[in-house]
């Protein structure tokens, strides 16, 4: 899939931690786990907001380097997001898969801000929803690429 002003990388892997070197530099996590559904601030590489979340981790977290990354032994799926990039780590019929989304340049798109549910709202209040346009041979916009990208209203 092409979409302009987007960079779409597809990795493939065995299990889940085939992509640890891909968990860093992400502001907040939606993470999935077998005893867990966790919304997360990540720190995004910043030491400070990664210091004062030590108390919000749970056992499918880890602090390392300044930020807060993910467990992936536990791991169903995750996304990873900043204001300009998305990981979505998951699992399908071919194995492990990490989509990496980048914003390159000029991409059209559509944000929206979603309510986060009362348990989640440790990290926010909504939800930023970007949905990137393309358009097909008749000239129609359609949504073609859809990912989180920010959290605001938070405590």
């Amino acid at each position: 899939m092409e979409i302009t002003g987007l960079d779409i990388k597809i990795e493939k892997g065995s299990q889940a931690s085939d992509f640890s070197e891909m968990l860093q530099g992400y502001e907040y996590g939606l993470l999935y786990y077998l005893s867990e559904v966790k919304l997360a601030a990540l720190g995004g590489g910043n030491p400070s907001n990664a210091e004062q979340l030590k108390d919000e981790t749970s056992s499918n977290l880890n602090q390392l380097e300044g930020e807060i990354i993910p467990n992936l032994t536990q791991l169903i799926e995750a996304r990873l997001f900043s204001a300009d990039k998305e990981l979505h780590i998951f699992q399908n019929e071919e194995g492990w898969q990490a989509v990496l989304v980048e914003e390159t340049g000029q991409a059209e798109y559509l944000d929206e801000w979603r309510p986060i549910s009362r348990e989640f709202q440790s990290a926010g209040k909504q939800l930023g929803v970007r949905r990137y346009l393309s358009y097909d041979e008749d000239g129609q916009a359609y949504a073609a690429l859809t990912r989180l990208y920010a959290v605001k209203g938070g405590n």
